[in-house]
């Protein structure tokens, strides 16, 4: 009964998260794939851009198998101005989106049959 509980909890926390990321990253950079890291862990990118006059290389943890990325492919993101290593991908965003819808419908559909299916 716990474990259905933290599907929707993952989902929502997620949904939020991308929601507070969408707030907070308000300026579009262009950016550069410079590098694709795949470990035993996961997948890795490195992007590389510019704002504010700074250069950044930054590495995140890839998780979408939806969503892929080439070596060298320019790609929009929204930095957070205040700190511009933190933003956000809108190509990736939709693919979080819907995991994460999926997650919050998968537990609570089993309270929904119980309910109203009994």
């Amino acid at each position: 009964m716990i474990t259905i509980l933290i599907y929707p909890l993952v989902g929502i926390i997620g949904l939020v998260s991308i929601a507070i990321s969408k707030i907070k990253c308000t300026e579009l950079v262009e950016a550069v794939v410079i590098r694709l890291e795949k470990k035993r862990r996961g997948s890795y990118l490195v992007f590389s851009y510019s704002y504010g006059g700074e250069s950044f290389e930054v590495r995140v943890s890839f998780s979408s198998y939806l969503c892929r990325f080439e070596l060298g492919e320019k790609v929009e993101l929204y930095v957070d101005p205040d700190k511009p290593t933190k933003f956000y991908c809108p190509k990736e965003t939709i693919h979080n989106i819907i995991f994460f819808l999926i997650l919050v419908a998968g537990g609570v559909m089993p309270f929904v049959k119980f309910k109203f299916l009994g």
